[in-house]
């Protein structure tokens, strides 16, 4: 019979050979969803990768270059003002990781001549996968190896020692961040290293060496994540508390390392030591800027972004909601078992860590509850990002309870209950961790959270014409006009010129006398002047949009000129004898790009439609829609106009003719989406 040392070294030998391979299964399974990921899925990993291409190939950290190549613009992005007072923008992430990781590109380009074209996206995906093998999977991989050495110290049984490895290997949401450029990957990464080498059991084995590796990579640690500097703090006093000398000597030096170099880049990169992050919620800072004419995304913020949950109900999905750190990784109510037996002799030397790790998330997730104007779960991705360094403090904290519960068979079907929606949780999305949690996705494909989605655009009033806007002056506006050019159904070219022709009252009803000036490819142009109900356009009332200072005409006449200035067939209710007219409706608002100025309109997709029967036995109804861009920016509101056709039966296309406004008499006050 083997001897107990001869036991227990097939023991350690079999738990050994259990951690490398749970170790080797994570990476091979993290390297293949590295391969299946595309890169620059997100405007987080795109800022990065835009700044080192940047760095690379540009030798600068601004990003006005390559942001101008589809795919690889980012809303994560400030705009800095230069000394000449040029603006220039910049990746919004602290430059230290992006200079980093060019450096690993810069060796890729230079000695194998591979190169990322910015006009090709799967370019960069070649680029990446070694890349983000390099900073990624290996680190990862040393990191569970650290991981598992600090479980072996504590945990009581094999079960618990694979139980917390497993969870760490595939139970939580670190895993899903490994096949994209991210910050929190490397930062879980550095937290491990430095628990690693300042968690001791005996006197004995503290030495300069851990110290100092323990303060590097904490200091690191806050490089990729500010509130870090939490962690920080915790290990210098614990760290003081061990040995005063070896702290101030070997701890804070090594400390001071990342950090100087973390503020010397920032300089270097925008000339200020601050980071970027610290002027997020500033109106008048670099997040908040308007170029040509369209405001960043961050003054008109979409989804999530809009922080439209109040503080309890924030706090309840960030814990057992559809961002919850227990509903979708519920084997983290482990670590609340845990915490509560971190007295027990056999964890006296884990106790301050436990400690320290409840005191850090109670920090967090306080701090980031208290940002009124950030309560966003840290935008799409699986799951609360900026709570994942605290994951080596989780697992840690799950050892006691897994101790407890491992030793009988229900205890461990329990232990395997709540792994098994953790699991789920962490690789639903295989290819990045730029989705929304599937406990989201799933209340939100039910219309649950239909209150994170952009309102539906309504218009102010109702509309029942292209035109939407009317002058206002006493007298005749000369400048009051605009040119539309196009062109018709057979590519016949189309003009249109619309001008103010003054106000007129009607039996006591104001009006304004509109003159439209057609040119469909004829040597004569047609002219027509409608006098349009003022009260119709611009309060909207569900009335005939025009006025006849000569008297009512007949009905075909009425009926044809209201066809005019309402742009599709309107016809009179037999019954009633009253106009049936269109009513458009609001399909989109955006800031639209034209060739009348530099500076973007803020426009509304105004959309109606009309029917009318033909004598045709193929074609008995033709159905026209009339689409317009609206800009209260312009005279009478309208920035193009299409107007199309189709079988009434069939759907089939019969003709278009497109219309832009390429001139105008003069531009408008202009609005902000906010002021609508």
């Amino acid at each position: 019979m083997p001897s107990d040392s001869q036991s227990h070294a097939l023991r350690t030998e079999h738990s050994n050979g259990r951690v490398k391979l749970l170790i080797l299964i994570a990476m091979v399974l993290g390297t293949v969803r590295l391969y299946e990921s595309a890169p620059l899925q997100s405007a987080n990993d795109r800022s990065r990768w835009a700044t080192v291409y940047s760095l690379v190939h540009y030798g600068t950290y601004r990003i006005d270059e390559i942001r101008k190549f589809p795919g690889w613009d980012t809303i994560d992005k400030v705009r800095l003002v230069d000394e000449k007072g040029e603006p220039h923008f910049y990746s919004s992430k602290p430059p230290l990781f992006s200079t980093i990781v060019a450096g690993g590109y810069q060796v890729l380009h230079r000695l194998l001549r591979w190169t990322i074209d910015p006009r090709d996206l799967s370019s960069v995906h070649w680029i990446s996968v070694p890349l983000l093998f390099l900073i990624n999977i290996l680190p990862t991989a040393l990191a569970l190896g650290c991981l598992a050495s600090l479980i072996r110290q504590f945990a009581e049984n094999s079960f618990t020692r694979s139980f917390v490895l497993g969870a760490a290997c595939f139970g939580t949401l670190w895993s899903a961040y490994l096949p994209s450029l991210n910050n929190h990957t490397p930062a879980v990464c550095c937290v491990i290293f430095a628990l690693r080498a300042a968690i001791v059991t005996s006197p004995l084995q503290m030495s300069a060496a851990r110290f100092a590796i323990a303060g590097f990579m904490a200091g690191l640690a806050v490089t990729f994540e500010l509130p870090a500097a939490a962690f920080l703090a915790g290990l210098t006093v614990l760290s003081f508390k061990s040995s005063p000398r070896l702290t101030l000597f070997a701890f804070l030096p090594a400390a001071i390392i990342p950090l100087a170099a973390f503020l010397a880049l920032n300089v270097v990169a925008t000339g200020d030591w601050k980071p970027a992050y610290a002027s997020h919620s500033d109106p008048n800072g670099p997040y908040h800027f308007y170029e040509n004419g369209i405001p960043s995304y961050w003054i008109e913020p979409k989804g999530l972004d809009r922080n439209v949950d109040e503080l309890g109900s924030y706090f309840f999905h960030c814990i057992i909601g559809h961002h919850g750190i227990l509903s979708l990784t519920p084997v983290f109510l482990l670590s609340i078992v845990g915490l509560m037996r971190f007295h027990k002799p056999q964890f006296s030397t884990l106790a301050p860590w436990l400690l320290l790790g409840a005191l850090l998330t109670v920090i967090v997730l306080g701090f980031y509850l208290a940002q009124e104007k950030s309560r966003n779960y840290g935008g799409v991705s699986v799951g609360l990002r900026w709570m994942l360094w605290l994951i080596p403090f989780w697992l840690l904290m799950m050892v006691p309870a897994v101790d407890l519960l491992s030793g009988s068979r229900s205890g461990q079907g329990l232990l395997l209950l709540l792994m098994a929606p953790s699991v789920f949780s962490a690789w639903f999305p295989f290819d990045a961790p730029w989705r929304q949690p599937w406990i989201f996705q799933a209340l939100d494909s039910r219309g649950k959270l239909d209150r994170y989605r952009e309102p539906s655009p309504q218009f102010e009033h109702p509309r029942q014409s292209w035109i939407s806007q009317l002058p206002t002056s006493a007298e005749v506006d000369p400048d009051y006009w605009i040119e539309m050019a196009g062109a018709g159904a057979d590519g016949v070219p189309v003009t249109l010129r619309v001008s103010d022709g003054g106000p007129i009252s009607v039996d006591g009803k104001p009006g304004r006398r509109v003159d439209l000036v057609w040119n469909q490819g004829r040597p004569t142009e047609s002219v027509r002047s409608l006098v349009v109900n003022v009260n119709a356009i611009n309060a909207g009332e569900d009335i005939d949009p025009l006025l006849w200072p000569d008297g009512t005409p007949a009905e075909r006449e009425l009926v044809a000129a209201t066809a005019v200035i309402s742009g599709v067939p309107v016809w009179i209710d037999p019954s009633t004898r009253k106009l049936h007219l269109p009513e458009y409706a609001c399909l989109n608002q955006r800031y639209r790009r034209t060739a009348l100025r530099r500076d973007a309109f803020f426009a509304e997709l105004a959309v109606g439609s009309g029917a009318e029967r033909t004598d045709s036995s193929d074609v008995p109804v033709v159905n026209t829609y009339s689409e317009c861009w609206t800009s209260a920016e312009v005279p009478f509101g309208v920035l193009s106009w299409d107007i199309r056709t189709t079988n009434g039966a069939t759907g089939a296309a019969l003709s278009e003719r497109r219309m832009a406004t390429v001139r105008a008499g003069k531009f408008l006050k202009r609005l902000a989406k906010a002021e609508k």
